[in-house]
């Protein structure tokens, strides 16, 4: 139980928040992201769509069960995306593994990051609030300003061989928080020692929770959304 273990948090996307128009950075593989200040942050607009490195080096792409799972078992860094989507660069929903995240040749384009616990810690504390479904966090008809560009792409991988298709798809995303577990709380939670903090948005089959809360549980080797801060 993730409520439990670590406590249950909402995001406050109703209250108190002040979206202020942000700037536009681009990536080494020349793509271009519009950014959003939330208080005292500033976050890319949407989530990372990047092959390449900071130093321009590409990213190994996973295309099946069998490439992710080796990749992962290797802790080689990948991406991966709905094999469907290969014609449509701007409907793909890019995920990538830890080692992608904490690769030292950098993820996110220059002057940004994946963010820390404290990171999304900071948004959630000023964000401040109580939803009570997680309808709220994409409900353009009443709060478009309030849009954080969740698309909830779903995760990898699970058991599972069809690329087409991620687990959850429409129900969950999930985003990598560049912070270590601590071998306190490895031992603590009795995790194995091949995990890594997420912060979990909607509902998903890994869990039996429902809402945005932080998720200790996942192993490095699967992939997430990569959602990028200004250092």
């Amino acid at each position: 139980m993730i409520r439990k273990i670590i406590g249950f948090h909402r995001l406050v996307w109703t209250i108190a928040l002040f979206l202020l128009t942000g700037s536009t950075i681009e990536s080494s593989s020349d793509q271009k992201y519009e950014t959003i200040i939330i208080g005292t942050q500033e976050w890319m607009a949407y989530n990372l769509q990047t092959t390449f490195f900071r130093n321009g080096e590409a990213i190994p792409r996973f295309t099946d069960y069998e490439s992710w799972e080796d990749l992962g078992n290797k802790q080689i860094a990948a991406y991966g995306y709905n094999a469907r989507y290969d014609d449509e660069i701007s409907s793909r929903n890019f995920l990538y593994n830890w080692y992608a995240v904490n690769d030292p040749r950098g993820l996110c384009p220059t002057g940004f990051r994946v963010p820390s616990y404290d990171d999304f810690s900071r948004l959630i504390d000023h964000l401040a609030a109580q939803l009570q479904d997680n309808d709220g966090l994409t409900d353009k008809s009443e709060k478009d300003y309030l849009d954080f560009g969740l698309t909830m792409p779903g995760w990898c991988c699970m058991q599972y061989n069809d690329m087409d298709i991620y687990f959850d798809e429409g129900n969950n995303e999930a985003f990598w928080i560049n912070t270590e577990l601590s071998s306190k709380e490895i031992d603590s939670y009795y995790l194995c020692p091949e995990s890594a903090w997420i912060l979990d948005v909607g509902r998903s089959v890994r869990t039996d929770s429902d809402g945005v809360f932080f998720n200790p549980e996942s192993t490095k080797k699967m992939a997430f959304s990569v959602r990028c801060i200004k250092e």
